[in-house]
């Protein structure tokens, strides 16, 4: 199979050959696959040498029939697992990481692990991995609401990359008496959001909400999160911070705040990766909208390694050589 193979940090290589793992799993021949923050991340970092990335896939059988992967393979046997924490699996596999991925014309996996598409378009299959994430963070976000006492939060989203978009909508179809307000430093990354009930803002009222997802990922983004919270509201982690980034607030003004700041990194349980699949059937013309740039295998280390998606949209990869722009 042709695949693209991590050599160390900052260093990708397309090879023509490269031998299938785990021949004990099925091979499924890969059609797209999307290129997240994680596989920017990894490819500069450390980890994962020696390994295909790319963990958003969408693969199609012998029977031609498309089908969506959720990557991480759990041991269902560990505490974790067994309380449904999935991806804290004391012995999790997981595909684009600890093991071959998707940057490939062809991966290796259970059967169990891919699902049947329903879709117009199957590309829209490369978003389904992420919006799990969002879903995930949008559960453990539903059980603090409780800590508000009301019907009727006042909800800010900080940052309107894809996982903000993703957050906005399903708040508007699931929390439907929230007030929805979204803040970046770009104005054009919010002009998705006037189609919709969201208040869009460059600098958010301060101590106003009560609860503040944070999708930046960065420093500012933190600061604003916490500068818009009010006392004794929640802020959300969600955007993956810089490593060695520590939180700009003292331990002292979250006390006197009574603030609750949580995290949510995945968590794509079988049941969550279901509900986000069918999800995104229901959705479609709204997520064709996050499909961004796309590429080939043979373009793939220059873009992965030098070129960022366009604001708000996820760039992704056709497995067959030569075939780059936009639409498939």
């Amino acid at each position: 199979m042709a695949a693209v193979v991590k050599l160390g940090p900052g260093k990708l290589c397309y090879l023509e050959k490269l031998i299938p793992q785990h021949h004990e799993w099925q091979q499924w021949e890969v059609c797209y696959c999307g290129i997240c923050k994680t596989d920017r991340a990894l490819a500069w970092s450390d980890q994962s040498e020696g390994r295909v990335l790319g963990h958003e896939v969408v693969c199609r059988g012998t029977d031609g029939r498309y089908r969506v992967l959720n990557n991480e393979i759990p041991c269902g046997e560990c505490e974790y697992c067994l309380e449904e924490w999935v991806s804290h699996c004391l012995h999790k596999q997981e595909l684009g990481i600890t093991h071959h991925g998707g940057f490939a014309t062809h991966i290796c996996a259970p059967d169990s692990s891919l699902h049947t598409l329903s879709l117009n378009d199957p590309r829209l299959g490369v978003l389904v991995e992420p919006l799990a994430c969002v879903m995930h963070g949008l559960s453990r976000l539903t059980h603090a609401a409780a800590l508000q006492h009301t019907s009727a939060p006042r909800v800010l989203i900080v940052g309107s990359g894809v996982a903000g978009k993703m957050f906005g909508h399903l708040l508007l179809h699931r929390w439907t008496q929230a007030h929805l307000a979204l803040c970046d430093i770009h104005d054009d990354a919010m002009a998705w959001a006037q189609s919709y009930p969201i208040v869009c803002q460059q600098t958010p009222q301060d101590r106003h909400y009560h609860m503040v997802i944070e999708c930046s990922g960065s420093r500012d983004g933190m600061l604003t999160a916490l500068a818009a919270v009010r006392d004794a509201g929640v802020v959300m982690i969600y955007g993956v911070p810089q490593a060695g980034e520590t939180l700009p607030v003292s331990a002292r003004e979250i006390f006197e705040r009574e603030l609750t700041l949580m995290a949510s990194m995945s968590g794509c349980t079988q049941s969550i990766f279901l509900q986000a699949l069918s999800y995104v059937e229901q959705h479609q013309a709204f997520f064709a909208t996050l499909l961004g740039k796309k590429t080939d295998l043979r373009q793939l280390p220059y873009e992965l390694l030098y070129n960022p998606p366009l604001p708000g949209t996820r760039s992704w990869v056709v497995m067959s050589p030569g075939r780059a722009g936009s639409g498939d």
